[in-house]
C-alpha cells in the first residue's frame, strides 16, 4: 500500500523553495534562479515494509503566494517553511506566512505539520540567522526544524524522513484511537 503525503513549499522569493524540492526529487541543483508561479512534483521512497509518495507543492513567493494561492493550500498535510540563513528577513516574515496559512487550514478543519526549514548553510560566511535564534523561533511555534544545504544536498533527504517518520506515526496513533473508539461502541448480547 503506498501513502500520499502533500508537502508544500512555501517561502520568500530566493530562498531556494525550488532547488529544495528538485534536489530532493532528482538529486540536481539547479544554479540559475527563476521565480516559481507553481510547480508539483512527486517522489516514491520505500519507507518501514511498505511505500510513500511525496507530493510536493512548489509555491510561488511569499507576496504573489497571498493573491491565489489558498487555494492550493486546501489539501496540503506539511508545510515546509523556508528561510535563507543568509537573509535575517526571510526568517522574520515566516510569522506572517505563517498566520495566514493557519487562518486558511482551520477553516478547513486541517491539523498539518509544519517544518522550519533554513535553507542555504553551504555559505556559512554569508550567515545571517544562527540556528539557537531559528531553533528557538521554531520551538515557540511548536514546529519541527531543520537546517539543510539545497545545493550540497546536506539533510535534504533527512528533512523528507523526518516527515514521513512523523506522518506515520501520527497515522497510526489516529489509527489507534478509531479502533478504541469502535470497540467502545460494541455492544455485546
Amino acid at each position: 500500500m503506498t501513502t500520499n503525503i502533500r508537502v508544500a513549499v512555501v517561502g520568500d522569493g530566493g530562498v531556494g523553495k525550488s532547488t529544495l524540492a528538485i534536489r530532493f526529487i532528482q538529486n540536481e541543483f539547479i544554479e540559475e534562479y527563476d521565480p516559481t508561479i507553481e510547480d508539483i512534483y512527486s517522489k516514491e521512497i520505500d519507507w518501514n515494509d511498505s511505500k510513500i509518495k511525496f507530493l510536493v507543492f512548489d509555491s510561488a513567493p511569499q507576496d504573489e503566494f497571498y493573491s491565489y494561492r489558498y487555494y492550493s493550500l486546501r489539501n496540503q498535510e506539511v508545510f515546509l517553511l523556508v528561510y535563507s540563513v543568509t537573509q535575517k528577513n526571510t526568517l522574520n516574515m515566516i510569522r506572517d506566512l505563517y498566520d495566514r496559512i493557519t487562518d486558511y487550514v482551520s477553516d478547513q478543519n486541517k491539523d498539518p505539520f509544519f517544518i522550519l526549514v533554513g535553507n542555504k548553510i553551504d555559505l556559512f560566511t554569508k550567515r545571517q540567522v544562527p540556528t539557537h535564534q531559528a531553533k528557538a523561533f521554531a520551538d515557540e511555534l511548536d514546529f519541527g526544524f531543520i537546517e539543510i544545504s539545497a545545493k550540497t544536498g546536506q539533510n535534504v533527504n533527512q528533512l523528507f524522513f523526518q516527515i514521513a517518520n512523523a506522518f506515520c506515526n501520527r497515522k497510526s496513533y489516529i489509527d489507534s484511537l478509531q479502533a478504541k473508539k469502535k470497540k467502545k461502541n460494541c455492544i455485546l448480547m
